[in-house]
C-alpha cells in the first residue's frame, strides 16, 4: 500500500505548506495524492508514495510505447535525434568513457552512447524496461533492481545520467549521494527533471503534464536541484531551462487537458492505451476538440519552449555537475 509521508523525503523536516490533492484517474494506482512543498528546503513531494511493487507496476508496458510506434521509422529518427542532441551536450563536458545511464527505460540512450564510442550500462527498477532495454543492447550491460542495490565498484564511471528520473525517486538525495560514490572524482553527472516553477507548471496547475502522479515522488526548482546536488558532493557546471524534447509537447498536452472528457487523453490515445469504458462519443469529441484547439495551441507552446528559459522558468531543466 502507498505510504503517507510526515516529513520532507530530502531534509526530513516536518514543515510543509498544501498545494493541492490530486485523483489518480488513470486506474494504475488509485487513490487521492497531496502535494506538498517543505517550507524548510522547497522540496515539492507527494503523499502518500507508493511502495517498490506499485512502483514496478506503474512502469509496465502500457506506459511505453507500443512496439509498432517504438519501430516506425520516424519515431526512430526523432529519437535519435533527441539522443544525439544529448550526447554533444554531454560531450562538452566529458569524452568518452564509461557511463551509467539510471531510468535508461527501453535502452536506446545507452545503444547510441555504446555506438559512438562510450562503455555504456544501463540501469532500471521495471522489468518490463529491462526486457525492452535488452532487445535494443545485445551486447551492454542492463541491471535492474533497487538502485540502492547495484552492485557496482566505488569510482568506476567517468558519467552518470538521469534523463527525466530523478522525479521518479522517493529519497532523491540519498540517490545522489550514492551516485557520486559512482563516479571518478571530476566525474559528470547530468540530471535532467521538470521545473515545478516553470510557468507551465504555474499556469495550469493540477494539470500539468509534468506531475504525472503518483509515479513523480518528488518536483525540484532550479534552486532546490542545484543545492540538492552540491550537498550531494557536487560542483555545478552549466544549468540548461531549453527543452524542445519535452517542453511544447508538455504544455500542449496540460492545455488540453482542460478541454478533454478525461485527463491524460492525448498520451493514452497516442500509446493506444484509452479505457475501455470510453465511449464512442467521447472519442469522437476529444478527437474534434484536438484538431480544432491544436492550431492556435501549437503556436503558444512553441512560444513558451523559447521564450521562458530567458527568464529561467522554461518547463524543464538540465544540470550539469562534476563531483568534488
Amino acid at each position: 500500500m502507498a505510504t503517507p509521508l510526515t516529513a520532507c523525503p530530502l531534509c526530513k523536516k516536518r514543515k510543509r505548506q498544501l498545494i493541492f490533492r490530486l485523483p489518480e484517474a488513470q486506474g494504475r494506482l488509485k487513490g487521492i495524492f497531496s502535494l506538498f512543498r517543505c517550507q524548510a528546503c522547497g522540496l515539492v513531494y507527494v503523499s502518500p508514495q507508493p511502495n517498490i511493487k506499485e512502483q514496478q507496476a506503474l512502469y509496465d508496458d502500457t506506459f511505453y510505447c507500443r512496439p509498432s510506434m517504438r519501430a516506425s521509422v520516424l519515431a526512430s529518427h526523432i529519437q535519435e535525434f533527441f539522443h544525439h542532441r544529448r550526447r554533444k551536450r554531454l560531450e562538452k563536458f566529458k569524452r568518452p568513457g564509461k557511463i551509467l545511464d539510471i531510468g535508461c527505460g527501453d535502452g536506446t540512450f545507452v545503444r547510441h552512447m555504446a555506438a559512438h564510442g562510450w562503455q555504456a550500462t544501463g540501469f532500471d527498477i521495471s522489468p518490463t524496461a529491462q526486457r525492452l532495454a535488452q532487445k535494443h543492447n545485445k551486447k551492454a550491460l542492463i541491471l535492474t533492481g533497487q538502485w540502492e542495490d547495484l552492485k557496482l565498484p566505488p569510482a568506476s564511471f567517468d558519467c552518470l545520467t538521469l534523463w527525466q528520473v530523478l522525479e521518479h525517486v522517493a529519497n532523491p538525495g540519498r540517490l545522489l549521494r550514492r551516485a557520486a560514490t559512482l563516479l571518478r572524482p571530476g566525474g559528470l553527472m547530468v540530471v535532467a527533471v521538470p521545473n515545478i516553477k516553470s510557468f507551465q507548471a504555474q499556469i495550469t496547475k493540477k494539470r500539468w503534464w509534468g506531475l504525472d502522479v503518483p509515479r513523480h515522488l518528488t518536483h525540484f526548482s532550479p534552486e532546490v536541484l542545484k543545492q540538492t546536488l552540491r550537498k550531494s558532493g557536487f560542483r555545478i557546471i552549466k544549468i540548461k531551462h531549453f527543452s524542445l524534447q519535452y517542453g511544447p509537447y508538455a504544455l500542449f498536452h496540460s492545455l488540453l487537458d482542460y478541454i478533454f472528457t478525461q485527463r491524460h487523453f492525448l498520451s493514452d490515445f497516442t500509446k493506444r492505451t484509452l479505457p475501455a469504458d470510453m465511449t464512442r462519443k467521447e472519442r469522437l469529441y476529444n478527437l474534434t476538440a484536438l484538431a480544432l484547439i491544436s492550431p492556435f495551441l501549437i503556436p503558444l507552446c512553441l512560444t513558451d519552449t523559447f521564450l521562458s528559459p530567458a527568464l529561467g522558468r522554461g518547463g524543464f531543466i538540465e544540470v550539469y555537475a562534476q563531483r568534488n
